[in-house]
């Protein structure tokens, strides 16, 4: 595992467990149908995601730990849209997903950072996660617009409210095949602009049904 992130010993001296992580880390998120190369900005367990290649006016996700709260932010439009974080694991009965995760006994160092071994399995797939408590932020797995909207699952929650930062995550199906990877890596020290983590206050709050597309009107047909 060492050899997919690979940092100073230095990092490890300066990100106790006792310190909460400031600064920026690249994400790749890879499918079966396509690769997002990212930027996290984390400072006061919030993170902010950007496209590593950014667009005007391009959307982001702003996640905030302490307030139970993320948002989806489009400068374009000068619209947001926010949603509030789980506070409560769901029953493994109800939702038919896993409400926690496994915690094995492995660990290894990534970013000279250790990590523990977690699993969930679920009915088509199992998801291998090596994550940390050590940078002393919660971590998120949203990316895009569509893992921002979806509901966090139990698991999710569970994992996040424990303390974990993912920096690695495989998805796999029941034959063994990888249908998703999320990796983080090259995690900088730095001091991130507060203006980062907030919205204007000019901008609008708008909902996740607004932003889906129209679905045109069906005529009714006469003889």
């Amino acid at each position: 595992m060492t050899f997919l992130l690979m940092t100073s010993i230095a990092f490890t001296q300066d990100f106790g467990v006792s310190k909460s992580f400031e600064g920026t880390m690249q994400v790749k998120f890879q499918t079966v149908d396509a690769v997002r190369l990212l930027v996290f900005s984390v400072k006061r367990e919030r993170i902010r995601v950007d496209a590593a290649v950014k667009e005007s006016g391009g959307a982001f996700v702003l996640v905030d730990h302490p307030a139970k709260k993320k948002f989806l932010v489009f400068p374009s439009r000068e619209q947001y849209v926010e949603m509030t974080l789980p506070d409560q694991r769901e029953g493994s009965r109800q939702t038919g997903i896993a409400a926690s995760y496994e915690k094995t006994a492995e660990t290894d160092e990534i970013a000279g950072l250790t990590c523990d071994k977690l699993l969930v399995k679920l009915a088509e797939v199992e998801i291998e996660i090596w994550a940390t408590k050590a940078l002393g932020t919660p971590g998120t797995f949203c990316t895009d617009l569509a893992s921002t909207l979806v509901d966090q699952a139990p698991w999710e929650t569970d994992l996040f409210r424990s303390g974990y930062f993912p920096l690695k995550v495989s998805m796999r199906d029941t034959s063994g095949n990888e249908q998703a990877l999320f990796e983080v890596s090259a995690p900088v020290k730095k001091a991130v602009k507060e203006s980062l983590f907030h919205i204007p206050a000019d901008y609008e709050k708008t909902s996740a049904e607004a932003l889906m597309p129209k679905q045109p009107t069906q005529k009714k047909k006469t003889r």
